[in-house]
C-alpha cells in the first residue's frame, strides 16, 4: 500500500520529519492510515495528538464531518478530553445525542459532507468527528489520511509545545535553527529572544557566583579555582554533550514512552512553607502518571525529588552522561561497594512553584546539577555563615534542620540572619551548577523543570565529610551501613592530582 501512497503536494510539508528523534515524537506507524469503515462507524469528537494537523482523502463512499475551533470547551460539544474519546462508545451516539442541538449554539461549527475525491484539511487544534456513509448499508467508505506539522502552523503549535513539553520544544527549536532557519519567521519574536545573563552574581567578593563557558574552563581550573576554594559556579554550554539526541533534552514525551511504567516516589506538597502541610506527603506512582499530572496542570507542590537513576531508572543512564568536572569523585574509586555506590546521578522533575526545604547536603558533600528544561531560582549561603541561619540538630541526628526562610527574613529568629552572605541566581535550561559542600541552599522551580544531579567527594571536602561520617557511625553503631561506608573510604589512598588537565577540552571529552 505504501508503494501506491502519494502525499498531496499541498500537504507535503511535515516538520516532524526534520530528524529521527523528532519523528519519533509522532511516529508514522501511528499516524499514516488507510481507513475502511462501514455504515454508522466513524470517530468520536477529538483533537489530533501532538498539535498535528491532518489531511484526509476519500476514495469511495461519503463521510460526514463536523468541526469546531480550538477554543471551544469540550463539555459544550459533547467531547472527551485527551485520549478518552477512543473509549467513548459508538460514534453514532454523538450524532444522535449532541449534533441536533449544536447548530443553534453559534460555536463556529463547520459541517461538511465529503465525497469521493475530496480532501479535507483539519487544522491543528480543531475539534472534529466523522460519520461514515457508504453508498449502501452493505458497502464501506475508504479513505487515506496522515497527521502532519505544516510550517505555517508554527506560530500556533510551538507555544503549546513549549507549555506542554518544554524540553522537547527546546530540542525541536535547535534542530529547526540548524536545518530550516528560514522558518523561524513563523515563530513569535518573543520566543526567540535571548535574554542576557549576568556573568557574575553577588556583590561580596568573598561569596559570588560566576558563569563560565566550558570552552574556557579546564578540568584543572575548575578544581583549583572553584571546587577547592568552595566557590559556586555555573558552567555554560555542556547540555548538548550530556544528553542523547534521542532523549530530546529528557522531554516528557521521551520519559513517558520509555520509562512511563516505572514506579517512582513523588512528593505532593513541596510548596511554599505557609502552604505546605507539616509532614511531607509522598506516594508511589508510575512515572507517566506524574508527568501527566504536570501536563494537565493543577499539580502545585508535585516534585519527583532526587530519584537515583542507577537504582530506579537504570535504562536512562544510556541517555545521560556526567560532567567530567565532577567525575573524579572519591565515592566511585573505592575497592569495595558501599551504601552510596549507586546513589547518583539522580533525577528531579518539579512542578512550577514547587520547592524543597532550606537544607545543607549530608556529610559536607559537594553538589552539581544540570538543568535540562525550565528555570530554577537558587538561594545559596556561605558555609561559614550557616550558623546565622539558626540551624537546629535534633536528638540522634547529625545534620541540622533550618527554619523556614520566610521566618528568617521576618526576623523571627533574631537579627543576625541578614549578615549571612547570600547568592540568589536563576539557573537556566542547559546550564550546570556547582554548589560547594556545607553551603545551605533553597531551590524554587520558577517553571516546570527537569534536571539530573549528583553529590560528590574529593580532596577539598574529604576531611569534613569523614568527620560527619564518623559522627553518623557513632550514632548508628559499628554494624550499620555507614560503618561500611567509612571503612571503604579509609582503606583507600586517593590521588588529588588525578584528571588535573590544564588545557580546555572539547565538549565530547567533557561528558563521560
Amino acid at each position: 500500500l505504501l508503494q501506491d501512497f502519494e502525499i498531496p503536494k499541498m500537504m507535503g510539508e511535515d516538520l516532524y520529519d526534520l530528524s529521527p528523534e523528532v519523528r519519533e515524537f509522532l511516529p508514522l506507524s501511528c499516524h499514516l492510515f488507510v481507513l475502511v469503515g462501514g455504515h454508522r462507524t466513524g470517530s468520536n469528537m477529538h483533537k489530533d495528538p501532538k498539535w498535528s494537523s491532518a489531511w484526509n482523502t476519500l476514495l469511495c463512499g461519503r463521510k460526514r464531518w463536523v468541526m469546531f475551533p480550538p477554543d471551544v470547551p469540550a463539555e459544550s460539544i459533547g467531547a472527551m478530553a485527551g485520549d478518552a474519546y477512543k473509549d467513548g462508545g459508538p460514534p453514532a451516539y454523538w450524532w444522535l445525542d449532541h449534533y441536533p442541538h449544536l447548530a443553534a449554539k453559534k460555536l463556529g461549527m463547520v459541517d461538511i459532507l465529503q465525497c469521493p475525491g475530496d480532501t479535507i484539511f483539519v487544522p491543528s487544534g480543531w475539534w472534529h468527528c466523522t460519520l461514515n456513509l457508504p453508498d449502501t448499508p452493505e458497502d464501506v467508505t475508504i479513505a487515506c489520511t496522515r497527521n502532519i506539522f505544516p510550517a505555517e502552523t508554527l506560530d500556533f503549535v510551538f507555544p503549546q509545545m513549549k507549555a506542554s513539553d518544554p524540553a522537547f520544544a527546546q530540542a525541536f527549536l535547535e534542530i529547526l535553527k540548524q536545518k530550516r532557519p528560514e522558518l523561524l519567521r513563523f515563530l513569535p519574536a518573543e520566543l526567540l529572544l535571548v535574554h542576557p545573563k549576568p556573568s557574575v552574581v553577588g556583590d561580596d567578593p568573598s561569596w559570588r557566583l560566576e558563569r563560565v563557558p566550558f570552552s574556557r574552563l579546564s578540568l584543572a581550573s575548575c578544581r583549583r579555582d572553584y571546587i577547592r576554594c568552595g566557590r559556586p559556579l555555573i558552567i555554560e554550554g555542556l547540555g548538548p554533550h550530556l544528553l542523547s539526541q534521542e532523549s530530546c533534552h529528557l522531554s516528557r514525551d521521551f520519559l513517558s514512552r520509555h520509562f512511563g511504567e516505572k514506579m517512582v516516589a513523588v512528593f505532593r506538597n513541596f510548596r511554599e512553607p505557609k502552604l505546605r502541610d507539616a509532614e511531607d506527603q509522598m506516594e508511589l506512582m508510575r512515572l507517566s502518571e506524574a508527568i501527566g499530572a504536570l501536563q494537565r496542570g493543577g499539580s502545585e507542590g508535585l516534585y519527583l525529588y532526587d530519584v537515583s537513576l542507577p537504582l530506579k531508572l537504570p535504562g536512562l543512564l544510556e541517555h545521560v552522561k556526567l560532567p567530567r568536572y565532577f567525575t573524579h569523585c572519591y565515592l566511585q574509586q573505592t575497592m569495595r561497594p558501599h551504601c552510596f555506590s549507586k546513589s547518583w546521578p539522580t533525577l528531579f522533575i518539579g512542578a512550577k512553584d514547587s520547592q524543597a526545604r532550606l537544607h545543607v547536603d549530608q556529610w559536607h558533600s559537594h553538589f552539581w546539577m544540570h538543568l535540562t528544561s525550565g528555570r530554577k531560582r537558587w538561594s545559596i549561603w556561605h558555609p561559614e555563615d550557616a550558623h546565622l541561619l539558626c540551624p537546629e540538630v535534633l536528638p540522634g541526628k547529625v545534620f541540622p534542620r533550618f527554619p523556614d526562610l520566610a521566618d528568617l527574613e521576618a526576623g523571627k529568629f533574631g537579627a543576625d540572619f541578614p549578615k549571612a552572605r547570600r547568592i540568589d541566581v536563576e539557573l537556566e535550561e542547559g546550564e550546570t551548577l556547582f554548589v560547594p559542600g556545607g553551603a545551605p541552599h533553597l531551590v524554587v522551580n520558577l517553571s516546570d523543570t527537569v534536571a539530573f544531579a549528583g553529590n560528590f567527594m574529593d580532596e577539598s571536602n574529604f576531611e569534613a565529610a569523614m568527620h560527619d561520617i564518623k559522627d553518623m557511625v557513632a550514632k548508628e553503631g559499628e554494624n550499620g551501613v555507614m560503618a561500611g561506608f567509612q571503612a571503604a573510604l579509609e582503606e583507600m589512598v586517593f590521588d588529588p592530582t588525578k584528571s588535573m588537565h590544564e588545557e580546555a577540552l572539547p565538549g565530547s571529552m567533557m561528558a563521560v
